[in-house]
């Protein structure tokens, strides 16, 4: 059960990476080394694509920030999954997306 005036982790670091931009950047390229990790784990890599997720609400959801970065969002979702092949040039769109988003 919440408590009154409560809410729940998830809001509480969506809310910090909306205020903090600064957070936000550092979240989001520690996701993305994550995801990258060749050696990360399967527990890892689900973990940051929960981040991944929460970056993309605090900036207007995945399809926005997709859209920023000139990708698709269908590409954004294949290109993390477990086996998916984020390139280069992905990861810096994303970041680059999140830096300029309002």
């Amino acid at each position: 059960m919440k408590l009154k005036g409560c809410v729940s982790n998830e809001q509480c670091v969506i809310e910090h990476l909306q205020r903090d931009r600064e957070f936000a950047e550092i979240y989001l390229q520690d996701t993305l080394d994550c995801l990258n990790d060749t050696q990360a784990s399967e527990v890892e890599h689900a973990v940051s694509l929960v981040s991944l997720g929460r970056i993309a609400k605090a900036y207007g959801g995945l399809s926005k920030i997709a859209k920023k970065a000139g990708v698709t969002r269908k590409a954004v979702v294949k290109a993390f999954r477990p086996r998916g092949k984020p390139t280069r040039n992905m990861f810096a769109a994303l970041r680059d997306a999140v830096r300029g988003a309002a």
